[in-house]
């Protein structure tokens, strides 16, 4: 059965641009059979189990921990799975990998239809 969740970075209420990300990730999510799609700037992982989807911890935390790095303001991460959005506005840079690993790990769940939910397929 397939899993999946949705993931964005908000600095003072505007979304940052995902598509750094996306490039970043692209071999990564092709060589794992993991389907990305996008509405705006939440990006939505999906993959054919939960392991595939645990690798994407470490370069979503570098996404994240850049994001604080550039701007000069609050920077939440937003993770959205079956039980809704959860919201971090902070994580220490070396605990930030194992963080998100935690939330894909215990908050992923049974994707929802993408072309149903008006998702544009990235990967």
């Amino acid at each position: 059965m397939r899993v999946g969740f949705g993931v964005s970075v908000f600095s003072q209420g505007e979304a940052i641009d995902p598509t750094d990300l996306l490039f970043a990730l692209a071999p990564l999510v092709q060589s794992r059979g993991i389907e990305v799609h996008r509405s705006g700037n939440v990006l939505w992982f999906t993959g054919p189990q939960l392991s595939s989807l645990i690798e994407l911890a470490d370069p979503l935390a570098t996404w994240w921990q850049e994001a604080v790095r550039v701007v000069d303001h609050q920077v939440d991460f937003r993770f959205v799975g079956p039980a809704g959005l959860d919201t971090t506005s902070y994580c220490r840079p070396d605990l930030a990998p194992g963080f998100i690993r935690h939330m894909i790990e215990h908050n992923s769940g049974t994707p929802s239809d993408a072309s149903s939910a008006g998702l544009h397929r990235v990967f």
